[in-house]
């Protein structure tokens, strides 16, 4: 599955992530919510990212 979506990193997460090229395969965990409180639009919210492995499935 491939998707698209906003997302936030806070801290230790988003400088690892802002040395992370753009394509690279990532696993990510955390929490879907609205960008602001009244918006309808979702980011996701990252509390955990690593970067993966070329050629390695997160979920096996």
């Amino acid at each position: 599955m491939e998707l698209t979506l906003a997302a936030v990193a806070l801290g230790d997460q988003a400088r690892m992530l802002a040395g992370t090229p753009l394509g690279a395969s990532l696993h990510v965990e955390g929490f879907l919510a609205p960008v602001r409180k009244s918006a309808t639009r979702l980011a996701l919210h990252i509390q955990q990212a690593s970067r993966q492995a070329v050629g390695i499935d997160p979920v096996a």
